[in-house]
C-alpha cells in the first residue's frame, strides 16, 4: 500500500535514515534557544509533580489536578534521567518531539514513498516547535503522539496486524498515550474504518481476536495506575480530580466562546506558516478526490480521530493544535508524492515551504533574550519573575521548610525544590463555577494554616486566577488578612506593562507599594 506513483526513484534506506538524522538535528537546533527560556504554569506544574514524585509523594494526595498521571510520571523520569533543572523539562519534550517525528515517518510509510515520508517528518519537526502552538514547551501532547504514532503503525493497516499480540502491544502504547492526556485515547478513531471493514471479511474470528487484544492493551495501564493508586491509598482522590471535578471542568467553556477560541487559535498556528498549511489542504483535496477508497479510508480516519483529539475538552489552547500537525504533515507528504518533480525541485520547494516556517519563528526571536521570548509569547504572566523568587526562596529557606504560593504558578515550587504547604498548586479550579468552589478554597485555608508555611507568596496577576464576576473570593480576602496577621512583606516583584520588571527585597520591601497593577508579593512568617 505505500505509494510508487511517480516516476522518480526513491531513496534508499541508507539515504532516508541520513535525510530523518539531519531532520532531527534541525529540530534539535529549532528548540536550543527556547531551552533558558522560563518555564510557564503547565510546565511548573509537570516538574513540581514531577520532583514530588521523586521525593516520593503521591499526585492527587499530595498536590492536585485533573490530569491524569502519566504526564507526571514522564517528567518524573525526565527529571530523574537529566536531572531537576528547566533545561531537562525542555529536553525531555525535545526528546518525545523527536520520537514523533520518527514514528510518523514510520506511519507514513503505510502509504507514502520514502522521501514524501521524510516531507512529513520535517513538516511535524518545524511546526512542532513553534510559538504559535506553544510546541517549544513540554506539554502533554508531545507525549500523546509520542506513544500514539507507533501505537498506529504497528496495527496499519488492520488486515496486515495478524499478531494478536502485536495489537495489544498497540492498545497498551495508546492506553499509554491517554494516559498521558484524554486526547490520546481519541486516535483509536483511527482504526474504525479497518475494524468495520474487517468485519464483512471471511476473517471475522481473526479478527474479533486481534480487536480483544488491543482492548485489552488499552485498558492495560488504566488498571495498572488504578491499582497503583489504590494501594497508595490515594484512589479516592484520583477519581475525585480526574473524572467527578475534570467533567466539570470539561463543560466550562460556552459552546459559542469554543468557536471563538479554536478559531483564534488555529488562525493563530496558520498565520505561522501559511504555505504549508496551504500545501496540506491541498494535499487532503487530492486525498478526497482522487485517492482509491483502500487507501483514501485510513487517512480519512486518521484526520477525524486528530480533529477529535483536539476538539476534546472544548477549550482549544494553541497547544491543543500540537495534536492535528501530524495530519497536517500527511497532507503536505501527500502533495509531495503526487506532484512529478526532478529531485533538484523536489528538494527546493521542500526547503522553501518548511524552510520559511522555520526562518519566520527564528526572525521573530532573533536577538531576543530568554526573559524577552517569555514576554513575547506569554506577555504580562510572572513566569520570568518566578525564576527569581523561587531562587530566592531557595537561599533563605531550609529543604524542609514549606512555602504557599497562592495563585496558579507552580513553577515557583520546582525553582525553590521546597513542598508546597497546600495541595492546590492551582487556584483556577477556586475560581471556576462548580459546586466544589468554596469548599476548596475552604480545604486550602486549612491546609495552609496547618502547614504554617516558612513563606507565603501573593500572586497579584489576572491571569494567574481568571477571576469571573460571580467567582467565590473568600480565599482572596482570607489571603490578605492571613498576610497581614502572621507574615512580614520580604519581597514584592512589580510587572510593568513596558520595561523590565522590579525586584524589591528584605527590609526595602517593607517601605515599598505597588505602583503596577500585576504584582507577586513574598511573605516571611514572623518569629
Amino acid at each position: 500500500m505505500r505509494a510508487q506513483n511517480n516516476s522518480l526513484r526513491d531513496l534508499s534506506r541508507r539515504q532516508a535514515a541520513a535525510v530523518l538524522l539531519a531532520i532531527a538535528g534541525a529540530a534539535v537546533a529549532l528548540r536550543a534557544r527556547f531551552l533558558s527560556v522560563p518555564l510557564e504554569r503547565d510546565e511548573g506544574e509537570y516538574a513540581y509533580f514531577g520532583q514530588l514524585i521523586l521525593q516520593g509523594g503521591i499526585p492527587y494526595r499530595d498536590a492536585y489536578n485533573m490530569k491524569p498521571p502519566g504526564v507526571y510520571f514522564a517528567h518524573a523520569a525526565v527529571l530523574w534521567f537529566l536531572g531537576e533543572n528547566p533545561v531537562a523539562v525542555r529536553a525531555g519534550a525535545t526528546i518525545a518531539a523527536l520520537v514523533a517525528v520518527y514514528w510518523l515517518y514510520r506511519l507514513a510509510r503505510r502509504w507514502y514513498s520514502r522521501r514524501a515520508s521524510l516531507a512529513a517528518s520535517a513538516t511535524l519537526a518545524v511546526l512542532s516547535a513553534s510559538t504559535s502552538v506553544l510546541g517549544f514547551a513540554s506539554k502533554a501532547e508531545h507525549f500523546v503522539l509520542a506513544f500514539a504514532l507507533p501505537a498506529l503503525w504497528l496495527v496499519q493497516p488492520w488486515e496486515r496486524a495478524t499478531s494478536v499480540l502485536r495489537a495489544c502491544v498497540a492498545g497498551i502504547l495508546l492506553g499509554i498515550s491517554a494516559a498521558m492526556k484524554p486526547s490520546g485515547a481519541a486516535f483509536a478513531l483511527a482504526l474504525v474504518g479497518a475494524w468495520w471493514r474487517a468485519v464483512s471479511t471471511p476473517r471475522l474470528p481473526a479478527h474479533l481476536g486481534r480487536l480483544a487484544g488491543f482492548v485489552l492493551g488499552c485498558a492495560l495501564p488504566s488498571f495498572v495506575v488504578g491499582a497503583g493508586f489504590w494501594w497508595a491509598g490515594a484512589a479516592e482522590k484520583m477519581w475525585f480530580w480526574t473524572i467527578t471535578y475534570a467533567r466539570h471542568y470539561a463543560t466550562d467553556i460556552p459552546f459559542a466562546q469554543g468557536l471563538v477560541l479554536a478559531g483564534t487559535s488555529l488562525g493563530r498556528a496558520i498565520v505561522s506558516a501559511p504555505l504549508v498549511w496551504l500545501a496540506a489542504t491541498g494535499g487532503w483535496l487530492w486525498i478526497v478526490r482522487h485517492d482509491r477508497a483502500d487507501r483514501r479510508s485510513p487517512l480519512l480516519w486518521f484526520l477525524a480521530s486528530s480533529v477529535v483529539a483536539v476538539v476534546l475538552g472544548w477549550r482549544f489552547s494553541e497547544h491543543y493544535f500540537l495534536l492535528l500537525l501530524p495530519a497536517v504533515a500527511l497532507g503536505v507528504a501527500k502533495l509531495a508524492d503526487t506532484v512529478q518533480w526532478s529531485w533538484k525541485w523536489f528538494w527546493l520547494v521542500l526547503v522553501l515551504l518548511i524552510g520559511s516556517a522555520a526562518l519566520f519563528e527564528q526572525w521573530r526571536l532573533y536577538g531576543r533574550s530568554p526573559t524577552e521570548v517569555a514576554r513575547l509569547v506569554y506577555g504580562r504572566n510572572p513566569f520570568p519573575e518566578a525564576v527569581e523568587i523561587g531562587r530566592y526562596l531557595l537561599e533563605h529557606s531550609k529543604p524542609e521548610d514549606r512555602v504557599a504560593v497562592i495563585g496558579s504558578e507552580p513553577e515557583i515550587y520546582f525553582y525553590a525544590r521546597r513542598r508546597a504547604a497546600t495541595g492546590f498548586v492551582y487556584t483556577y479550579p477556586l475560581m471556576e463555577l462548580h459546586p466544589f468552589a468554596r469548599a476548596m478554597q475552604q480545604q486550602m485555608q486549612r491546609e495552609i494554616e496547618s502547614a504554617r508555611p516558612r513563606f507565603l507568596v501573593l500572586v497579584h496577576v489576572p491571569t494567574s486566577w481568571s477571576r469571573r464576576s460571580e467567582s467565590v473570593v473568600d480565599i482572596l480576602e482570607w489571603s490578605a488578612r492571613y498576610a497581614n496577621t502572621h507574615y512580614r512583606p520580604v519581597g514584592l516583584v512589580e510587572i510593568p506593562e513596558v520595561g523590565e520588571s522590579r525586584y524589591t527585597w528584605n527590609e526595602a520591601a517593607l517601605f515599598r507599594y505597588p505602583e503596577t497593577d500585576c504584582f507577586l508579593s513574598v511573605f516571611e512568617r514572623k518569629e
